[in-house]
This record gives C-alpha cells, structure tokens and sequence, in this order.
C-alpha cells in the first residue's frame, strides 16, 4: 500500500516522469514556476488531461525568507534554483497552515565533532600483507641484540641439518616387480562409506533454496516492497502534508526542517545530510558554504564535502578522496592586468577591489510617456546609448566577472572585420 497524504507539493520530475500522483495524495498542489518548466509536447498533452485536479498556489514571502535563510545554514542554497525555493516554502507554508511549526526545527542540526572517516577493515586479513611500521628503536639495535641473533641463527642452521639427516634416513621403497607393490597396497587397512547421491541432490536443494530466500527475485519484489512501505508509513507523524521531489538539496533542507519528504515511488525519505566546506590546502572546514575562498589561508580551494549524523548523534565528515581535484584555473600563467573602468581582471583574494562598472546617464534614462507628471521633451521616444565606452563593449551583460574562463586568458581574441 502507497503512502497517501492530504496535500502534495509536486516538483517538475513528477511531471516528466509521469508519475501517478492520484494514488500519493488527495490534493496535488504545484507553483506556477513549476508548471512554466514543463515545455515538451508530449507532457504539456498530459497535463491537459491529468486524471486529478492540479492547484496552482501562491508563496508567501516569510515562507520564502524563512526557507533561504535555512538552506544558507544546510549549506544547499547555492544549489537551489528560485523555483525550488518557492516549492520549498510552499511546503513549509502549508505544513505551518494546517499542523503547525512547533515539530519543525529554525535551525538544522549543530555540528558536535567532525571526524573523518576511518576504515574499520582488520590488520590481519587472510591473503592480504598489511607491512607495519617499525620504530626507530626497532630499526637500531645494540651489539648485545646482534650477539643474540647470531645465536639464534646459528641454531637455526643446527635445526636445518638435522632435518635434512632425518630425510636422509628414511628409507628408499624400490618395487622392482607389481606384485611386490600389489603385497604392500593389501596390507593398507581403509574404511569405505556408502553415501547416497540422490541426498547429496536433496542437500544441495536445500541450500539453493536457503541462499535463494535472502535475495529478491521478480516473485517475492512485490512482498519486499510492501514490507519496506508499512515500515515508513508507521513512522510519519502526520499525513497532512509532503513534498514530492528527486532533487537531493530540497530534500536535505526539507529533512532538516522536519518535514515529509517522498520520492517517485511513493517511498519515505529518512536520511539528513548537511554540507560544509573544506580546504585542501589547509585542510580548514567551515560552515558559512557561502565563501569562495578559505577564511583561514585566503585561497580559492574549498570542496563541498558532506557531514553524516549516526546513532549516537555524532557527525562525521564524508571525503571523497578517490574524486580528483581539477586543475581548471591553475594550468595557465596570470594574464597582465589591465585598467580602467570596465576591466575584467582575474578575482584571486577575498578583498580585491573591482571597479564599478556602472553604464551611462543616458542609457538609465526612461520614458514614459503615460506618467502624469511626465515633462514633454524634443522627441516622445527614448534615447539609446551607443556612442559610450560601457555601450561598445556591451557592458550591461558582463555584470558576472568570471575570473577564469574555460580556455587560455592569455589567448589573443581573434575580432573579426566589417565588411
């Protein structure tokens, strides 16, 4: 049996993976941004012709505030676009509607201690050489350990040579005819024992059988689901409202909060993630997921890394050290810098000064022409800059300063002639 719920939140992946949403809540409610996303063909045909009524609903702005200031904490924000901030606050605005905010958290989970990951794998592994180290004491030995050695040599030595007469003295069976050999193999006494095949047959049955019981097949896939799907709808607290979504950061935000959260199966999420940054060059981790370069060594070298809350309500931190680090930026030399005010120089620290790159009075001028206390001019239409500086280089669209681009900053721009 699906988890139902009274008021689902639906993301756009509902809808383009033509989810069954009648069969997971009662009222199917989406934003209008939601809905905007949605431009093929195909799926604007199906939601024409939906099988439940879809309600379109507004976002307060506290919701909205509320939801922002709490992913900057997760550390999700800057992986949040602004209708996924919407559909998240549409969330909370309901759960606040209907239930209320005393079981939600304003603050997701303090960080208690942050401990690496450690494999817990055993020293002595068989088939595996785990070589330990040795201390300098060990490595440096003094004239009386290395009188002891020899000893203990020595005497190993004596051991070997009696060994090898105690080989010697064993004597050569030579058998020159067979029935010198027949003789010799009668006189070996051997118990025989009678063993079924047919239960050998039976046994290896059982064990198939006992093997085959602990994997899911295509015949029990349905047994397995439903046992998986009355564990999670025991737990929920209230079935008033849920989020439907794939995307892993409005999921650790609406976890953290306290909310229900679903996937396309109809499945409970129960995992909380929280995401801060580390530097790999001083190895400094902060929380403010915000920054661009490490407060501690100035450098643009932090890694969104994941923290895991376990039983005992310690975190640790989760390091993907098998993912390499990019060499984007680093490769090529610093280009020469340049002046004036519309220059794009590479961002390297914290608190480098840019110039601002503001356009002209005439192209901030606006007219309109239907304002009542509109004063009337040489011409009733609006002027357009095109003889400034900030106009030839089109200075409205590099308002981003991307201080490292994707090829050689030092690469002459090909500029191609008028014709």
């Amino acid at each position: 049996m699906a988890l139902n719920f009274d008021n689902l939140i639906v993301d756009t992946t509902a809808f383009l993976n033509n989810a069954q949403l009648q069969e997971l809540g009662k009222n199917i409610v989406t934003t209008e941004d939601v809905v905007s996303e949605v431009r093929c063909k195909r799926q604007l045909r199906r939601l024409i012709v939906l099988p439940y009524d879809l309600q379109v609903k507004n976002v307060e702005a506290d919701a909205v505030s509320f939801i922002t200031e709490f992913a900057k904490k997760t550390g999700d924000f800057l992986y949040l676009s602004a209708t996924d901030i919407k559909l998240l606050a549409l969330t909370y605005q309901l759960e606040k509607q209907l239930v209320g905010v005393d079981h939600l958290r304003t603050e997701p989970i303090l960080i208690k201690t942050l401990e690496p990951l450690t494999s817990n794998l055993p020293d002595n592994i068989p088939g595996f050489y785990t070589p330990t180290q040795q201390n300098g004491n060990n490595i440096i030995a003094d004239d009386g350990d290395n009188e002891n050695d020899a000893e203990s040599n020595a005497e190993d030595e004596d051991e070997e040579e009696n060994s090898d007469s105690n080989l010697q003295e064993v004597p050569e069976l030579r058998f020159q005819h067979a029935d010198e050999i027949l003789q010799q193999f009668s006189r070996l006494s051997c118990q025989t024992f009678s063993s079924d095949v047919n239960e050998e047959k039976e046994e290896e049955e059982d064990e198939e059988d006992s093997d085959g019981a602990a994997w899911i097949t295509p015949s029990n896939l349905k047994r397995y689901g439903q046992v998986t799907q009355s564990y999670n709808s025991n737990e929920i607290k209230s079935h008033a409202v849920a989020c439907l979504t794939n995307d892993f950061s409005m999921q650790n935000v609406l976890k953290q909060i306290g909310l229900n959260v679903i996937s396309l199966d109809g499945k409970l999420i129960k995992e909380i993630r929280t995401y801060v940054l580390r530097c790999y060059a001083c190895f400094h981790i902060t929380p403010q997921t915000t920054r661009l370069f490490c407060p501690k060594c100035g450098n643009k070298t932090l890694k969104r890394v994941s923290i895991k809350v376990d039983s005992e309500g310690k975190q640790h931190v989760e390091i993907n050290f098998r993912r390499p680090l990019t060499a984007r930026g680093k490769k090529f030399p610093l280009p020469r810098p340049k002046g004036g005010k519309h220059a794009v120089n590479p961002i390297l620290c914290e608190d480098q000064r840019v110039p601002q790159q503001r356009l002209s009075k005439l192209a901030l001028t606006k007219n309109n022409p239907m304002d009542p206390d509109y004063i009337a001019g040489v011409s009733p239409f609006v002027m357009r800059d095109v003889s400034s500086r900030s106009a030839v280089i089109n200075a409205s669209n590099r308002t981003d300063i991307k201080y490292w681009m994707r090829k050689n900053p030092n690469e002459v721009i090909k500029r191609r002639r008028k014709k």
